[in-house]
């Protein structure tokens, strides 16, 4: 019988394979949306809150690196020893992620939790901004190992064969939080160390969903005392897997630094405020995206192995065609309804009136979006890393960073705020040219193939 990916329609697989990584992507930003939400709306000092969050959010992202790293790495090996029926070297590789992922980060974190005013500050926290910054960053850094237990193992509860447990256990951790936060928040008056300990105590309860079902028998695999026996080879091994993505989050840290660093200098806190909105809105617009490119990414690699590339071609047609509407619609959205869209994070109008012009100038080119990431997709998809690895770079590096720091020389604020619509422009044209030239190389060649 063939297989689905040669015979079912493309439409249909794209639906099949993309919602449950879309609803997984979403899931997981509800974190950072909702966080910002509550604070933005807790009293007039809703605006060094929603600084204080924008601050926090790059070292945040360090943090979820190593969670990547040994999650994502651990897993990835985890899966192809349990494909080689090779059950023992997977119980170790779980029990070598647990461990030497949990070592890092508590080294990483207690020296983080010591000295979190110096290194806010550095990340750029005002004077007035850092009461609020380090409420939070202390009660996150001191919960930063059970989120990275709760983050790394559901990781393999995914490698394990179970995506709706693993999506459910996001859930769980998303749901709690967006209870939680309010009640810390308006009713308790526990400000942001209450938004801290509501996320704290979600990653509590995921880390205790995720460990509990490698304590059952639905796992290939069970938690016990001798898959912790240290080998740091095996170690080296999982960090190796995990480095392209962990590299990927570092990079988004660092642009995150470098943009806190250049609004403090043309814009202030306000701004900060003002752009730590306009990121969390642009996390939720770009999900889906990413999950579409994560349903897609099958269908093309099965097809393209199998020789079948109008199928492939059919592919990352539907797939940037589907995306560039959803993009469009919600770009149109933001056009019509922009302080509405503000309303939901501030009630001062100052940080509306400024998060509104952050919001329709950095998302200019928002239409763009989708063939960038969906053509990055295509060249990972059939084994090209070095194209998929640099046009995925240009977008968040190399174009980016470089307009960041040249447009304010010249455009002061402005010039901050265009330096987004440039960048994507240039990648989403530079991704078009790569990803032509490509499909219609791999055509000719296997035209000629046809014909020898």
């Amino acid at each position: 019988m063939l297989n689905k990916f040669e015979t079912e329609d493309i439409s249909k697989l794209l639906v099949q394979f993309s919602l449950p990584a879309i609803a997984g992507m979403i899931i997981h930003s509800c974190y950072n949306i909702v966080s910002r939400m509550f604070v933005g709306n807790m009293g007039n000092d809703g605006h060094l809150g929603l600084a204080g969050l924008a601050v926090v959010f790059p070292v945040m992202l360090l943090f979820f690196s190593i969670c990547v790293l040994f999650g994502l790495g651990g897993a990835n090996l985890y899966s192809i020893k349990l494909g080689e029926k090779k059950y023992d070297e997977a119980e170790n590789i779980l029990g070598m992620a647990i461990l030497s992922g949990s070592i890092v980060t508590a080294v990483i974190c207690i020296p983080a939790y010591i000295f979190s005013a110096d290194l806010l500050s550095f990340f750029g926290a005002s004077k007035d901004v850092l009461p609020y910054a380090n409420a939070y960053f202390k009660i996150i850094a001191l919960s930063s190992t059970i989120g990275f237990i709760g983050f790394a193992v559901n990781a393999f509860v995914r490698a394990d064969g179970s995506p709706a447990v693993a999506m459910n256990t996001m859930i769980i951790g998303a749901v709690f939080n967006i209870i939680a936060s309010p009640i810390f928040l308006f009713v308790l008056k526990w400000g942001m160390t209450g938004l801290a300990l509501a996320t704290a105590i979600g990653q509590c309860l995921t880390m205790s969903w995720v460990l509990y079902y490698f304590s059952g028998k639905k796992a290939n695999v069970r938690l016990n005392r001798r898959m912790f026996k240290f080998n740091f080879p095996l170690i080296l091994k999982i960090a190796s897997m995990g480095m392209p993505p962990c590299a990927m989050q570092l990079i988004n840290s660092f642009i995150m630094f470098f943009l806190n660093k250049s609004l403090v200098i043309y814009g202030g806190d306000m701004a900060i405020s003002a752009m730590g909105i306009v990121m969390s809105i642009q996390t939720i617009m770009i999900m889906p995206i990413v999950g579409l490119s994560q349903g897609a990414q099958p269908i093309i690699g099965y097809n393209f192995g199998a020789g079948i590339f109008s199928r492939v071609e059919e592919t990352v047609k539907r797939a940037v065609v589907a995306g560039t509407i959803f993009v469009l619609c919600v770009f149109l959205l933001m056009r019509c309804w922009p302080t509405q869209i503000m309303i939901m994070f501030t009630q001062n109008p100052e940080l509306q009136v400024l998060g509104v012009k952050c919001m329709n100038t950095w998302f200019l080119a928002l239409p763009l979006i989708a063939i960038q990431i969906l053509g990055s997709c295509y060249f990972q998809s059939i084994g090209k890393v070095l194209p998929s690895l640099f046009l995925t770079s240009t977008r968040q590096l190399i174009f980016l960073i470089p307009a960041i720091y040249f447009l304010p020389i010249f455009w002061k604020f402005d010039g901050l705020l265009y330096a987004a619509p440039l960048s994507d422009t240039l990648s989403a044209v530079l991704t078009a040219i790569f990803l032509f030239k490509d499909i219609n190389k791999e055509k000719k060649r296997r035209l000629e193939f046809k014909t020898v």
